[in-house]
């Protein structure tokens, strides 16, 4: 998992799914040179105050962590650039740069349902989401 601590901090300080972090990799042919230039203050690209803050708070040894804690709790990682990446995700207009998942992600390339809701459904909705 070549650089994917580099993905991860940039999907930490700007934000997993969101128009500057796409900008930040369509800007650079890796995620390490853009972290480098990132935190090195070169970077040309205009960031807003609470960006800023991140670039100041959050570390690579952060992204660093979530690995760990994503190994030791057996979550998986992938990301856009890796081959178990969902295809149709792409087709988002700012797809995640990162997913965690446990089980078998190719399960998501078929028809899909997503409930988003309560932790807790009634009786009612669960009867209808497994129909």
């Amino acid at each position: 998992m070549k650089n994917i601590n580099y993905i991860i901090w940039l999907s930490m300080v700007f934000g997993n799914s969101t128009e500057t972090v796409w900008k930040i990799l369509k800007s650079y042919n890796s995620a390490d040179k853009a972290y480098y230039e990132i935190v090195s203050g070169i970077c040309p690209i205009k960031f807003t105050y609470n960006q800023n803050k991140n670039i100041k708070n959050i570390s690579l040894d952060n992204a660093n962590d979530i690995i760990i804690y994503c190994d030791k709790n057996k979550i998986k990682i992938t990301c856009y650039l890796f081959s178990d990446y969902p295809k149709q995700f792409i087709n988002l207009r700012y797809p995640p740069v990162v997913l965690y998942y446990r089980g078998d992600i190719s399960c998501v390339n078929g028809k899909n349902i997503t409930c988003v809701g309560t932790r807790q459904p009634s009786r009612y909705t669960t009867e209808i989401i497994l129909q």
